[in-house]
């Protein structure tokens, strides 16, 4: 990564922030490609053999060389993307995965921000559960044009180390590339969702494109019918019985999922909060230049 100091300076101006695509030129290259395979293509890459993990990382090099040759003409004044913290609860295991995702902000979030932080006595509340934050919703970027996307100001300063910063990296292009890797084919389906939603369709986040290394989070009856090979009549009888909502409810296990998805909560909150105060920090240099 480009000068290691850099992201411990508090007064860095605003319009000298790198812009993503600058990030992407002075990366390492392996270790970028390697994030998004083990964040994103983690359960693809497993199940594929070698031959094919090598295609997989060919085919993200090659998106990575598109956007780094790609013209952008002006570096954004008003739009920068920020490390964020996502925790996610896994039901059936128990076990909470943390992420730390590239999340984009304006400048303009700035005093809706400043209105949602809490003062001391009410991040208490939060903190045992009793309260939840009032942030804005997050912003999505999938259907803004690599050009602009590209534009974005980046700044990956905070308790970052090395990996979280190549993680937010790899979140980055992986939510540019929801449509695809190769950028004519993005920009057209770019396009008919943006006239789908014109139209008023269905607004759903949708699959990945046809082509674009994976689609959906594997939620949904067919996900969870998957009967593992050479399980039991029983455990097959179970894992079908989940599936179509005809398990019977264990309270024992309920307790111990809700207090695990309340305690999710209080991470997000707590997490959404800390991501608003680092971009608050940052916004006061780019409205005093």
């Amino acid at each position: 990564m480009c000068a290691s100091d850099f992201w411990a300076r508090d007064n860095v101006p605003f319009e000298r922030l790198p812009t993503l695509q600058e990030l992407l030129i002075c990366c390492d290259e392996k270790l970028l490609v390697r994030a998004i395979m083990e964040g994103h293509l983690q359960a693809e890459a497993a199940a594929a053999v070698p031959k094919r993990r090598k295609a997989m990382k060919r085919r993200l090099a090659r998106a990575l060389a598109a956007m780094r040759a790609l013209p952008v003409e002006r570096s954004s004044r008003s739009s920068v993307l920020l490390p964020r913290e996502r925790f996610a609860l896994h039901a059936d295991s128990g076990l909470i995965e943390r992420r730390v995702v590239a999340s984009l902000a304006l400048l303009d979030d700035a005093e809706e921000a400043r209105r949602a932080i809490a003062p001391p006595a009410e991040r208490a509340a939060r903190a045992s559960g009793r309260a939840h934050c009032a942030f804005a919703e997050e912003r999505r970027y999938a259907l803004v044009p690599w050009e602009e996307s590209l534009a974005y100001r980046v700044w990956l300063g905070g308790p970052w180390f090395l990996r979280e910063r190549y993680e937010a990296l790899a979140s980055a292009f992986w939510e540019m590339t929801f449509f695809g890797f190769e950028h004519d084919r993005v920009l057209a389906r770019q396009s008919r969702r943006k006239a789908e939603l014109e139209l008023d369709a269905d607004a759903s986040d949708g699959e990945r494109g046809g082509d674009g290394g994976g689609a959906g989070d594997g939620e949904g009856a067919g996900a969870g019918a998957f009967v593992p090979v050479g399980a039991t009549v029983r455990a097959d009888r179970a894992v079908r019985a989940r599936a179509f909502g005809l398990e019977l409810p264990d309270r024992f296990d309920e307790e111990r999922r809700e207090a695990l998805a309340r305690r999710v909560s209080v991470l997000n909150d707590a997490a959404a909060g800390e991501f608003w105060e680092r971009f608050l920090a940052l916004a006061s240099r780019g409205r005093a230049a």
